[in-house]
């Protein structure tokens, strides 16, 4: 995500790899102020590999790679990276947000409730537990499948129209 301390918490991502010196981290940094992203840099511990950029087309194959997504941002709508996380079977570690309860009630993750400590245990756990990051992985996906898969979702919305162009018509009718 965007390299900023406001929004996406880029800060407080290092702060959580540096509790979790035993993790290797790489962070997709996409610089928004030079002197920021250059400060955050020199924030990064050694467990930190900072990539500034990443053409779209190459995106996938980091979560395909990863073990565990880290979120930091202070708010999301419903953040495309928690969706490319679990379609291929990845937790997410989120320090805030928790999108349609994707974490807390479908159980695709982990919440650390906003503090980083949490969140540097929680990610700790599911780099650990084999077990634990094979379940909730397989819920990740199968919360993603169910919620967001690209036809049943096209079908929902041609349903929408339909039913917006009946009622229309009905009311003209009248």
């Amino acid at each position: 995500g965007r390299g900023d301390t406001f929004s996406k918490r880029a800060d407080l991502a290092m702060e959580v790899a540096r509790q979790t010196p035993e993790v290797s981290f790489v962070m997709i940094m996409n610089p928004h102020e030079p002197e920021q992203q250059r400060r955050l840099c020199s924030l990064a511990p050694e467990n930190v590999s900072v990539i500034e950029r990443v053409e779209f087309h190459r995106v996938e194959d980091f979560y395909r790679r990863a073990r565990v997504l880290l979120n930091t941002s202070t708010t999301e709508g419903f953040p495309n990276s928690f969706l490319q996380a679990g379609k291929y079977g990845v937790p997410i570690v989120s320090l805030s947000v928790d999108p349609d309860s994707m974490i807390r009630a479908h159980g695709c993750g982990k919440w650390a409730g906003n503090s980083v400590t949490a969140a540097a245990n929680q990610l700790r756990l599911l780099c650990s537990d084999d077990d634990l990051h094979a379940s909730i992985g397989a819920r990740c996906q199968k919360y993603v499948a169910n919620h967001h898969e690209l036809t049943a979702r096209v079908d929902q919305l041609a349903e929408l129209f339909r039913s917006v162009r009946d009622r229309q018509t009905a009311h003209t009718e009248s």
